[in-house]
């Protein structure tokens, strides 16, 4: 068995929107059948709606909160982030 965390390659590789369901769903199907992945781990920011969105449509679900986990250098201020997690047989 085998997890990983994608982290930020795939940080705005496709423009549309509606593509970046389809490209998260392809890498993660990718990881799962062809490098026999069982988990995936991704860790967004809290306040990005969008990506979390995103990733609950592939199958990613929420894990918790890792409060204070990043430095927000717009802001100057920690930041959470948001654990989600995708096992195989969620992908959708």
């Amino acid at each position: 068995m085998r997890k990983t965390t994608p982290g930020s390659g795939m940080r705005g590789s496709i423009s549309s929107s509606t593509r970046k369901p389809k490209a998260v769903r392809t890498v993660c199907r990718h990881l799962i059948e062809d490098r026999d992945h069982h988990r995936i781990v991704i860790d967004p920011a809290e306040a990005n709606s969008r990506a979390i969105r995103c990733y609950e449509a592939v199958g990613f679900r929420r894990v918790g909160v890792l409060r204070r986990y990043w430095w927000d250098h717009a802001e100057q201020s920690w930041a959470d982030g948001l654990l989600l997690d995708l096992l195989a047989d969620d992908l959708t």
